[in-house]
């Protein structure tokens, strides 16, 4: 997304993609994690809770983004970006290092089941 979203090159144009992205269609996919117990992702969620809403609406005005309904593997891949570096280190990124020291706290496990217990969250 970073080499596309350089292509955008006025404040202009970044507000008409994101306005159309917006007006997309929902589409629900089927969980395809398995082994991720929703129930259990209740649990381990709570810690998100805080910053990402006990619904996983997120935080607009903080600039903490939705979680609610998005796809488990997505979910999991990036969790497991922030543990591994891959995420939050740049310079200057406020809310990275704290999202650094969330997804330290998780599990394997507990990965795949707050991956989906957002996944079954309704949007």
């Amino acid at each position: 997304m970073q080499a596309m979203s350089r292509q955008l090159r006025s404040e202009m144009e970044t507000r008409a993609v994101a306005r159309h992205v917006a007006s997309l269609p929902h589409v629900t996919s089927s969980a395809s994690i398995g082994g991720g117990d929703a129930a259990a992702g209740q649990r381990a969620y709570l810690l998100c809770a805080s910053c990402h809403g006990v619904t996983g609406t997120g935080f607009e005005a903080g600039r903490v983004p939705p979680l609610a309904g998005m796809d488990d593997w997505y979910v999991a891949a990036e969790i497991r970006k922030f543990q591994n570096g891959v995420r939050g280190t740049m310079p200057g990124d406020a809310f990275g290092p704290v999202m650094r020291a969330v997804a330290a706290t998780l599990s394997a496990e507990n990965i795949d089941q707050v991956a989906a217990y957002v996944h079954a969250l309704p949007r």
